[in-house]
């Protein structure tokens, strides 16, 4: 039995495949160079950037004990973007980089549905700091998100600078303080009692009572240390219901401006989002932009992919004093939402001999006293057999010119079938080819093959020496 929280590459490959094409395709077109950090890194990594107090760190990270030492200052990567600073630092190539990634990251979760303790990652990085580079990045994964026709909404806001985030976070955490150490009942009255509009999706009466103090029970569970990772696990229409401040009321002038000129461009490249003014990311490093991408179903609860930008990150692991903005997603949680019904097809083309003996998988020793015991008992098998051999050894030769002809980037996938007739028609029954290579005795005898189109129907006969045509 497989370890609990991880998931194999076998039934849902295609899904994942196809998510990983559709990644590469799109993140090369907006110029990003894909690179692969170590999988193992150094766990002091980690507390300088996520942050020692946050989840990954208290609870989530996988750590490797060293049998010299008995010590566990090594980990498995919980996350990409650190890793990711740390490989274009030590590779003296910080500078304006834009890079993609994708491979498994490990995190000590709760197995549930669309979350995993070994999942696959896939996100991009660029150090720059422009608010046409957020906007740029967020159109490029909106446009893989587009194409793997699921549904979302796009959700933006601004967590602005660090003096103007640090000032919200003091709000915040004032509030927090209160509602955890002191008696809330007047609190929850006065909510319970407000007309605000906003709350209309509560209902009234006691049942917002009750959610009110749910809800501040919930914040007294928290360490309220870094109130923004409290806010990050709280939905919207809880931060509606306490009327968490907005932290749109504490931006300065460059921090709107900044934020304008994302939204303008996004709007101009018709990329639809929406203005959360509540939404946050939970790690240390962000600042400005932040985004997530929700999935409209919510059949796997709201976010699938989410980033935004950083600040002080590449300062924090040694690096110089520059910005940088990202994402990522899961592989395994976005193919959850893939219908296989549109999934592109496979290009196959199946290449079988016409192998009229019945023992097709018989073991011969082509040189040797079997082979000539065979021909002395049983001349008619024996030939049947040799007719066998030769004619898979063909079938051999003429999908490695097929081979030869593929080019390398094209979707063409050749399956070669050396199975007595009934059995490979048997199989191909359940691979759907688009293209079917027919090789006999006949064929072989001069230097032919032929070549059925499954959708046309269409059926011809073409000389060895051309076989490259079989692509066009």
């Amino acid at each position: 039995m497989g370890v609990r929280g991880t998931k194999d590459w076998v039934q849902n490959y295609k899904k994942y495949r196809e998510i990983i094409n559709v990644f590469e395709a799109h993140t090369k077109t907006h110029g990003f160079d894909q690179i692969n950090p170590s999988i193992l890194e150094n766990a002091s990594l980690f507390s300088r950037s996520v942050g020692e107090d946050s989840d990954i760190m208290n609870k989530e990270m996988f750590y490797v004990i060293s049998k010299e030492s008995n010590s566990m200052d090594t980990v498995l990567r919980p996350e990409f973007t650190t890793s990711v600073i740390r490989a274009l630092l030590e590779s003296n190539s910080i500078q304006n980089k834009k890079v993609s990634y994708y491979g498994p990251v490990f995190r000590h979760n709760r197995p549930q549905k669309g979350r995993l303790r070994e999942f696959t990652q896939l996100g991009c990085e660029v150090l720059e700091d422009s608010p046409y580079v957020d906007a740029d990045v967020i159109l490029c994964a909106y446009k893989i998100v587009k194409d793997l026709d699921i549904n979302i909404s796009i959700k933006i806001n601004t967590l602005g600078s660090k003096e103007t985030l640090n000032t919200y976070i003091k709000e915040i955490e004032s509030l927090f303080y209160k509602l955890k150490h002191e008696d809330c009942t007047d609190f929850v009255n006065l909510k319970e009692n407000s007309a605000s509009k906003n709350t209309k999706d509560f209902e009234e009466g006691p049942r917002k009572s009750e959610k009110l103090t749910e809800i501040i029970n919930k914040i007294k569970s928290f360490d309220i240390k870094n109130p923004i990772r409290i806010l990050d696990k709280m939905s919207s229409k809880e931060k509606v219901l306490l009327n968490i401040p907005k932290i749109s009321d504490f931006l300065d002038k460059e921090s709107l401006d900044r934020f304008s000129k994302v939204c303008i461009a996004l709007k101009e490249m018709k990329v639809p989002f929406e203005v959360d003014p509540y939404l946050v990311r939970g790690l240390d490093y962000y600042k400005h932009t932040v985004f997530e991408f929700e999935d409209e179903s919510e059949s796997l609860g709201k976010s699938i992919l989410g980033g935004g930008c950083y600040q002080g990150l590449v300062k924090s692991l040694g690096g110089p004093d520059i910005n940088g903005v990202g994402w990522s997603f899961g592989l395994e949680r976005m193919a959850l939402l893939i219908n296989t019904d549109k999934l592109s097809e496979e290009n196959i083309i199946a290449v079988i001999p016409i192998n009229k003996t019945s023992k097709a998988e018989k073991e011969i020793s082509i040189e040797g006293e079997n082979l000539e015991k065979s021909k002395q008992n049983n001349p008619e098998e024996s030939e049947a057999e040799k007719e066998h051999i030769l004619n898979n050894i063909y079938v051999m030769k003429v999908a490695e010119k097929i081979r030869k002809n593929i080019n390398k980037n094209s979707d063409i996938k050749l399956i070669l079938f050396h199975d007595e007739w009934k059995k490979s028609m048997k199989k191909l029954s359940k691979i759907n080819p688009s293209m079917i290579v027919f090789c006999g005795k006949e064929e072989r005898n001069e230097m032919k093959i032929t070549i059925k189109n499954c959708s046309t129907k269409e059926q011809k006969n073409i000389s060895y020496d051309d076989i490259e045509t079989v692509l066009v």
